[in-house]
This record gives structure tokens, sequence and C-alpha cells, in this order.
């Protein structure tokens, strides 16, 4: 089963419901990794490491499903 970037983090299965509320796995990994990267940093500059936290949770997603692969 591969990690698709649009699934929803938590997904809820609620009958007759068409929308589908939450954050995506990639929205929720980013901020995850921002939230690390901030915390590193010491001084608030969203601007690159906004970025820079999306481009690693594409990142991290590829090898989740590389791994998949072997």
């Amino acid at each position: 089963m591969s990690t698709n970037r649009h699934d929803r983090a938590y997904p809820s299965h609620i009958e007759d419901m068409s929308t589908n509320f939450g954050l995506t796995k990639r929205e929720f990994f980013a901020s995850q990794i921002l939230a690390g990267l901030m915390s590193r940093s010491g001084e608030p500059k969203v601007d690159w490491q906004a970025a820079l936290a999306v481009k690693l949770a594409d990142n991290l997603i590829d090898e989740l499903n590389k791994s998949l692969q072997v």
C-alpha cells in the first residue's frame, strides 16, 4: 500500500457524507516539519522555512513509497 500525498491524515468514515475534512498527509507532514524547523532556527523566517517544509514532506512521501516497492 502506497502513501498518497492527497489522502487525509486522519480520515473519518461517516456514512452519507461526501465531504472529507481535515489535513492531507502532505499538509500534516509539512506542518510537523515546519514546527521542527522553526524550533531549531530561533527566528521566525517562515517564508523560506515553509517552502522547505513542503519540499521535505514531498521527499518523505516519495521515500515512504520507495521502501514499499522493494
